[in-house]
């Protein structure tokens, strides 16, 4: 990932041998959604002259380097950017599955897929909401035999766009409303604040010698 003087997200496309095509900019609200229109680093490098204006990018798919590094991994397919990465923080396993994006739902297509085909990864496709029947659609005629639809796709009849990324989202918004509402509902008195302050240090501090400290705390709290 890169970021611009604005905020932007710049979504990098590199391919297996490691070259950089282009970068896909996008902007997000505080609610994680895009706002304004994509543009590409390539269009940039171009008005500047730093790139031919005859020059043309040859798309690969985002995070298509991952493949030669985790060559016996399960290939996760959604179909965004901002996705990919969000699965991949929250059920990446760099042992088990990798989280790849092509960039929108009308790309699903055999010519995107054949690196994969080639490689015979098993792959399996999590597309938004409203892409469900397209892409079962695409996936029959394209007859890869090791591709499916996940089990685990988001269905929500209010929005019909969401995806996975999106309920990761609602999710922790939802958990620190709780955690604030707890908060709220038992201020403690400036005694009981200050031991919790030095409490809290000395807990900082073994989580940071040992991470897995505040995923037990996660769990059991």
């Amino acid at each position: 990932l890169g970021a611009t003087r604005d905020g932007g997200v710049i979504f990098w496309q590199i391919d297996p041998q490691g070259r950089g095509r282009s970068g896909k900019v996008m902007h997000y609200g505080t609610d994680g959604h895009r706002t304004g229109n994509p543009y590409w680093v390539h269009t940039l490098l171009q008005r500047q002259g730093q790139l031919p204006t005859d020059w043309t990018l040859t798309q690969c798919l985002f995070g298509e380097h991952l493949l030669s590094q985790h060559p016996a991994d399960t290939v996760c397919l959604v179909e965004s950017e901002k996705t990919a990465i969000i699965m991949a923080i929250a059920y990446g396993n760099p042992n088990t599955n990798i989280w790849i994006a092509l960039g929108g739902k009308s790309f699903l297509s055999r010519s995107k897929l054949q690196p994969l085909i080639d490689a015979k990864r098993k792959i399996l496709l999590y597309p938004d909401q409203d892409g469900i029947k397209e892409w079962r659609e695409k996936m029959k005629a394209i007859g890869y035999k090791n591709m499916k639809l996940a089990q685990s796709l988001v269905i929500d009849k209010n929005n019909p766009k969401k995806d996975c990324g999106d309920y990761i989202i609602e999710r922790l918004y939802e958990i620190q409303a709780e955690r604030e509402k707890k908060a709220l509902g038992n201020i403690p008195t400036a005694e009981e604040l200050a031991r919790y302050n030095d409490e809290q240090c000395k807990l900082l501090d073994l989580i940071a010698g040992n991470p897995t400290v505040d995923k037990l705390i996660e769990i059991f709290n």
